[in-house]
């Protein structure tokens, strides 16, 4: 059975600062009841009483004794946020939306990874060439995230402050595995 996921990546939080606002994003979450402490077999947190706030719309969530469904996991350290359902780049010329060529891709990731400036990708349609953590994608790349496991989509509110309190630009990537 395939799972739903979004995540919220933090991009501009180095590696070196990533466990600090880590725990300070984790604090938060516990303290608005929006996570619960326990973590679950795959050490995520499940859902807490306020986790409804983060969603563009509470119809359906509850369940018939008031539970939210999903859970929600805190990862700290370089991570690329991916999808089995693809990984679509748009293009900010000409709006062309494709997957960029395998070993292309895979070359600028590895690059991410290793934790030099990530490889270039190009747009097959108009040629725009940038680095690929720098696209509009389906897909993040940071050293700070939240990946919310079988959630309903996030608001645009709880996005933005999450970005406010790590003080970072942050990018939601969004698909499914499994």
């Amino acid at each position: 059975m395939a799972r739903r996921f979004e995540a919220i990546v933090c991009t501009d939080v180095t590696l070196q600062a990533a466990a600090e606002v880590g725990e300070r994003l984790r604090e938060w979450l516990l303290r608005e009841e929006i996570l619960l402490p326990e973590l679950n077999a795959e050490q995520a947190h499940p859902a807490g009483s306020q986790a409804v706030q983060t969603i563009t719309c509470s119809c359906g969530q509850a369940g018939v004794d008031g539970d939210f469904p999903g859970a929600a996991k805190l990862i700290i350290g370089r991570n690329i946020y991916w999808s089995e359902w693809g990984h679509n780049l748009h293009c900010p010329v000409c709006q062309y939306a494709f997957e960029p060529e395998d070993d292309e891709a895979l070359e600028a990731m590895a690059q991410w990874e290793r934790g030099e400036p990530a490889g270039e990708v190009g747009c097959p349609d108009c040629g725009l060439r940038r680095p690929l953590t720098d696209w509009d994608s389906d897909w993040g790349y940071g050293n700070l995230g939240i990946e919310f496991w079988d959630w309903q989509p996030l608001a645009y509110s709880f996005v933005h402050r999450v970005g406010r309190l790590t003080d970072s630009r942050v990018t939601v990537a969004h698909g499914g595995r499994g």
